[in-house]
């Protein structure tokens, strides 16, 4: 009790004041009526599970259609949800204070809470990205949730036992191959197990810097927090949007069902079941604002675009924001397509299906929205797509079928891959056939290191090729650039709340069941010459993999300026149940002098490639390449 009354003492002085304000003058004190109705919830949390269902309470206020949840209820459904997600539930304690008035809901392992204040109309965060963290993973901006780096105990004098007897032999050795010795000789104290068999994948390093504060005005949204005696109802859409969103799962409520299904997933199809019915005023106001609410907080691209409110940008930046407040929900669906595709133009923001409330009855998508996506498209996406034609057809040229995904030339080994795919979990990669061409990247990358790695090999010079990489899997980006440097570094920064994090990752490239910076899981400590092949096209995890080359300092890059991307992407849905995705606030970085500088702009190559024939006439390419040395 007495570290739970600290904890709430210390965010009273943490937070700003009116977090804890009283209720706003002229707001009726007229007690709410809450409603509660039973629904089918059907969830699936992972493509290879089959869907689960059960019930869920909903509430409305007054007679009213928009959904609220109770947060004694909501709060063990969340604890579950990241159970199924992260293999461990995350442990929450629900509290009320009466002397304040405020609902805690606490995390019991790192000490993060989110504190809701119906008076004020206030739901704050002492810490959101603790609150959303893994269990027992500490990085506060994170992409790949692995476990804490181990810290390795160093036997000091076993090292100077080695190292003593030896110094007569060093001193006597070029600087280079000393460096080397000692190199090798210190490995064998940094090698590190895995957590489990057949992981795959370690957090090596790990240095976070704590963000702000959350606080989060909802009567700024025209939204409600309502009390009911002890118990505190919220809006369902704004909690789904908020903590579930991150967790890439969509929720989506169609008045019969309420469907929870994996990004991307299958199950959302069952959503157009339901018979379409149209959008009250109330409703349309409230879908709006939580669309409003939403974008304010978590798109992470909002300096860039100078946005300091998307009210004031809809309003006055667009012609849009009627469309968007009012009660046709196919006009809604088509002025967010446009939003998302003409005026943020990043190409990680978009539409991804309409909502069933416009006429569509079946999960076929609705071809006046598809024709406004399409339509829409900004300048930058559109010049992106007219640069990949270009390059394709000048593939052709040269590969009349396909581009092999591994490819020797002399001593030359190229790797070929348009997307960073990853379909199996890290342990599946243990028990594989050894297929002659893998289309998996993770599996691509562990038959290129035995090829080039095998007896008798002549590669001496390898080069990744991602001219025409426009993204993919994080798993499969960090297994890319763990093997071309030996430890992945990824620096991200969360927009949201100004948290940054650093964090080092290997993968276990030779499947041995040892993580360690050695010449057998990657190819920096070989005497190979590293490249990469880049272009505009190369964009969010085809722009990350570079540059995290750059900073490496181990591989040339040689082509044109990628073409950015980030942001990581989060799914999301409105209220009237259209799902789309933008550029969040989990932003890839570059650390410069202890500063966070984002990559958005793209990575400038060291040797510059002004033809698109050029990157794929690779004898040619070959001889530039040794010319390079």
């Amino acid at each position: 009790y007495i570290k739970k009354m600290i904890t709430l003492l210390l965010v009273l002085m943490l937070l700003p004041l009116y977090v804890f304000a009283e209720e706003p003058a002229g707001k009726s004190a007229a007690p709410h009526v809450m409603e509660k109705k039973t629904y089918p919830h059907l969830y699936v949390y992972d493509k290879r599970d089959e869907p689960a269902e059960e019930e869920m309470n909903l509430y409305f206020a007054d007679g009213g259609d928009i959904p609220y949840v109770a947060l004694s209820e909501y709060v063990p459904f969340l604890s579950r949800l990241a159970g199924r997600m992260l293999e461990a539930e995350i442990p929450l304690e629900l509290h009320y204070y009466d002397q304040t008035g405020i609902f805690s809901v606490d995390r019991t392992d790192n000490g993060s809470s989110m504190f809701v204040n119906p008076a004020g109309n206030v739901v704050a965060f002492s810490n959101l990205n603790s609150f959303l963290q893994a269990p027992g993973c500490s990085a506060l901006v994170d992409i790949l949730s692995l476990p804490d780096p181990k810290k390795n105990d160093f036997d000091m004098n076993k090292m100077l036992s080695l190292l003593i007897p030896m110094q007569k032999e060093l001193e006597a050795m070029p600087e280079d191959e000393r460096q080397k010795v000692v190199k090798d000789l210190l490995q064998g104290f940094l090698v590190q197990e895995p957590e489990k068999e057949n992981s795959f994948f370690a957090c090596t390093r790990l240095i976070n810097r704590t963000g702000e504060p959350v606080s989060l005005k909802l009567s700024e949204y025209d939204m409600e927090i309502i009390q009911v005696g002890t118990e505190c109802y919220l809006p369902f859409q704004m909690l789904n949007n908020l903590l579930v969103s991150p967790f890439y799962i969509h929720y989506i409520f169609n008045g019969q069902k309420i469907i929870g299904d994996v990004y991307k997933g299958k199950l959302t199809d069952q959503v157009y079941e339901a018979e379409p019915v149209p959008m009250s005023q109330s409703f349309a106001m409230f879908n709006y604002n939580e669309l409003r609410l939403f974008l304010d907080q978590f798109y992470g691209l909002k300096p860039e675009h100078r946005i300091s409110s998307f009210f004031e940008y809809l309003m006055f930046s667009t012609h849009l924001n009627d469309a968007l407040a009012g009660t046709d929900s196919k006009a809604f669906d088509n002025a967010l397509a446009e939003l998302l595709a003409t005026y943020l133009d990043d190409s990680h923001s978009g539409m991804t299906r309409g909502s069933w409330r416009s006429s569509i009855k079946t999960s076929e998508p609705d071809m006046s929205l598809l024709t406004t996506m399409f339509s829409s498209m900004g300048y930058s996406t559109l010049s992106r797509a007219k640069v990949s034609g270009r390059m394709s057809k000048a593939a052709k040229k040269f590969y009349p079928k396909d581009i092999p995904s591994y490819e020797e030339i002399g001593d030359t080994a190229f790797i070929t891959f348009n997307s960073f795919t990853s379909e199996r979990q890290p342990e599946e990669y243990y028990h594989l056939e050894k297929p002659d061409d893998p289309q998996d990247t993770i599996e691509l990358i562990l038959y290129a290191h035995r090829q080039i790695t095998r007896e008798g090999s002549p590669v001496r010079n390898i080069v990744i090729d991602l001219s025409q990489n426009g993204g993919g899997s994080t798993n499969a980006a960090v297994t890319v650039a763990s093997w071309f440097t030996g430890e992945c570094i990824l620096q991200l920064r969360d927009t949201m709340t100004g948290a940054e994090t650093v964090e080092g990752f290997r993968a276990d490239i030779n499947l041995n069941n040892k993580i360690a910076n050695e010449s057998g899981d990657n190819v920096a400590g070989g005497d190979y010459h590293l490249y990469c092949l880049t272009s505009p096209v190369s964009f969010s995890c085809g722009n990350l993999v570079p540059a995290i080359f750059k900073q490496s300092g181990l591989v040339t890059l040689i082509g044109q300026r990628t073409g950015g991307g980030s942001n990581a992407v989060l799914p999301a849905t409105t209220a009237s149940g259209t799902m789309f995705q933008i550029s969040g606030p989990k932003q890839i970085s570059v650390s410069i002098n202890g500063s966070f500088y984002n990559v958005d702009t793209g990575i400038e190559p060291d040797v510059i490639l002004t033809r698109a024939e050029s990157y794929y006439d690779r004898p040619a390419l070959v001889d530039m390449i040794h010319n390079l040395k």
